[in-house]
């Protein structure tokens, strides 16, 4: 007699997670107030910037234990980094501007407005790296992408445990 062997043996799967290289697990915006106190030329300004960045996770780093018969994976990856920062340009609103009556020169001004965005750029990216609000949300956020990653690669498997803990690269 033939019987059939049934098994009910399935694989998980995690390479098509570490093939994604790095993925965004979560953009920030800041607004942040920036000014040039009075100088030489008499000019005193205050600029509202506001800034965007993405907070990235490199799966090439990621090391993945697997334990295919308790449904298992354990996955460790680097905390999530700022891969991108930039100022939105259109967005940038003069809040006050003052200028020595002696001085009219648009040059003047361009290069304050010039400097003024630069040290916006450099201070928007402080704050989205040194503020633990946005580092505890980044973590949070590739805690619940890397779950949701290997959960989605592994369709069939119902009972699969996802954990996720972090290590230094």
């Amino acid at each position: 007699i033939n019987n059939p062997v049934v098994t009910d043996v399935i694989s998980v799967s995690v390479e098509e997670v570490r093939a994604l290289s790095r993925m965004e697990v979560l953009q920030v915006t800041d607004v942040e107030l920036i000014t040039h106190e009075k100088d030489k030329n008499g000019i005193t300004a205050v600029l509202q910037v506001t800034g965007t960045g993405e907070f990235t996770v490199d799966y090439q780093m990621a090391d993945f234990i697997v334990d295919q018969e308790r449904h298992y994976v354990l996955v460790r990856i680097p905390y999530p980094e700022l891969t991108e920062c930039d100022i939105e340009y259109a967005d940038v609103v003069k809040m006050g501007f003052t200028n020595n009556i002696f001085n009219d020169s648009v040059k003047v001004g361009e290069d304050v407005a010039k400097d003024m965005l630069a040290n916006a750029d450099l201070k928007i990216e402080k704050e989205f790296t040194s503020n633990p609000q946005f580092t505890e949300r980044a973590n949070d956020a590739a805690i619940n992408v890397t779950e949701s990653l290997i959960r989605d690669f592994n369709p069939d498997i119902d009972d699969l445990v996802v954990e996720v803990e972090f290590i230094e690269k």
